[in-house]
């Protein structure tokens, strides 16, 4: 929220209340910068009818107060008023704003936070020791970028780069809102923003089926950020590397001397950090619905309780038959395998089911609780591998 004046001094308020995971108590949050002061001057803060504190300009003019529950450096004053919507915050003599709602988040648009992410892989931001706060006279932060590249927030969330001349002046690459300003970290630590319209039951659906397809093992850590572009590493089958950014987007890399290549897929951040996601995307499904992907799949006709005396390691086996007419056989130990023909219960191991050795017909009943779009994937589980990888 703007501070506003009739002088050529100018400023921000927020004010946040949230309530951490896993807490019942919420957490505040208050914060006031001002630039174009009088360097070196002292500036009261007046919230309601309460001095809170002061705040003292620096050689630029610019300061700022701020007070955090759960900081004893950034303790709230005894006299804190409650703050409800039509509280008054005036500092010196010259600023001030209305509050016009209270209980109130600090957070970015959704479309804003996607690019702030893009702007942060691309740009390389880094937040320093000290944002050189209105170096150039127009309230202004400071960010360092890839090379020797500067950029600056403005107090509207214009991020510009910076043309290495005197004054806060270059080229504009975007246009966020004020929360980047108030909160740069939220540019210099973005993180990528997962798309509400895709569901978790696709998302891990999709990943089985590419790790069964590409049969991806995570390569060491000394991998990481080859490319630099904090990109995390797999071997695939037949000797192909993949990779995957902090998007989530999977690539094929191309073997150039670059983090380049043929985007397989796009998951979500949540498969960059941990790995194994992808890894051992099968175990993060439900068995009820590769029980169903099983059926569906392979095509399953019928479970055939009448083909008995075929053994494996010593136990009779369990018999299902494709449409195809391919069979599939089922162990003690819950192994599932399509038969290779031969004169014994052998074949190629497909996965495995717990408690379906005593339960056969449980398969041929299967049916999914997943969403369509994660059941059309769930459907190609155990086939081939996907033409388009």
């Amino acid at each position: 929220m703007p501070l506003v004046s009739a002088t050529k001094a100018a400023g921000v308020v927020a004010w946040e209340t949230w309530t951490p995971t896993g807490s019942t108590t919420p957490t505040r949050q208050f914060r006031a910068e001002i630039w174009n002061v009088p360097a070196g001057s002292v500036q009261s803060v007046k919230v309601g009818s309460a001095v809170v504190g002061t705040i003292t300009a620096n050689a630029k003019g610019y300061g700022r107060l701020t007070f955090e529950d759960g900081d004893p450096a950034k303790k709230f004053p005894a006299n804190w008023p409650v703050i409800a919507s039509g509280t008054t915050v005036a500092v010196g003599q010259s600023l001030a704003a209305v509050f016009l709602g209270v209980g109130q988040t600090l957070a970015p648009l959704e479309q804003n936070a996607r690019e702030a992410y893009e702007l942060d892989q691309s740009l390389a931001l880094t937040a320093l020791s000290t944002f050189y706060e209105n170096n150039g006279g127009k309230g202004e932060k400071w960010l360092r970028g890839r090379g020797s590249n500067w950029y600056f927030i403005t107090p509207d969330g214009s991020l510009y780069q910076w043309d290495g001349k005197a004054g806060a002046n270059g080229t504009r690459v975007a246009v966020l809102d004020n929360s980047f300003f108030v909160k740069p970290e939220l540019l210099t630590e973005a993180k990528a923003v997962r798309d509400s319209s895709v569901s978790d039951d696709l998302l891990k659906a999709t990943a089985a089926r590419l790790d069964r397809s590409l049969e991806l093992t995570a390569a060491p850590a000394s991998n990481t950020n080859w490319g630099g572009l904090n990109e995390k590493w797999f071997r695939g089958k037949a000797g192909d590397w993949y990779f995957i950014t902090p998007d989530g987007t999977l690539t094929r890399w191309d073997k150039s001397p670059k983090a380049t290549g043929k985007v397989i897929s796009r998951l979500d951040g949540r498969f960059h950090e941990n790995p194994d996601l992808l890894t051992n995307a099968e175990t993060q499904l439900p068995q009820a619905e590769r029980e169903y992907a099983a059926k569906t799949s392979l095509k399953l006709a019928e479970f055939r309780p009448d083909t008995k005396g075929w053994l494996f390691n010593g136990a009779e086996v369990r018999w299902y038959r494709g449409f195809d007419n391919r069979w599939y056989f089922l162990t003690n130990t819950g192994d599932y395998y399509l038969w290779n023909g031969s004169k014994s219960a052998a074949g190629t191991r497909i996965t495995s089911f717990n408690d379906l050795y005593n339960l056969p017909y449980r398969l041929m009943n299967a049916t999914s609780s997943a969403d369509p779009t994660a059941t059309s994937v769930l459907d190609q589980l155990y086939a081939a591998p996907a033409s388009f990888l």
